[in-house]
């Protein structure tokens, strides 16, 4: 099973990639997007750092309402570009996380 670090690092390209040029998420982004909250669901056995993901998850589904067309799509693409950086550092925490608990 793919560690949550690599579905947040894929997650971290798709808002990238929506953030430069707007467009409809892809089957396998949905999927990413999917896993995650279900990964988020389960209980956690140790820390686990999901907030800024879920930030995320919700700015794309509500960009992906608006069909990129603004001015409804900018607050969207706002809240997507003020998570980026929270996402970063907490996917650099959740990998961290994981290589101590593969230590143990």
């Amino acid at each position: 099973m793919k560690p949550l670090s690599k579905h947040m690092e894929d997650l971290i390209r798709i808002a990238e990639d929506t953030l430069r040029r707007t467009r409809p998420l892809s089957e396998a982004d949905a999927l990413t997007l999917a896993e995650i909250r279900r990964i988020d669901a389960l209980p956690a056995e140790t820390t686990r750092h999901t907030h800024a993901p879920l930030a995320v998850i919700a700015a794309l589904e509500g960009l992906q309402q608006t069909d990129g067309q603004a001015p409804d799509a900018t607050p969207w693409l706002m809240l997507m570009a003020t998570a980026l950086p929270l996402l970063k550092h907490e996917t650099f925490r959740q990998f961290c996380a994981e290589k101590e608990v593969g230590r143990g």
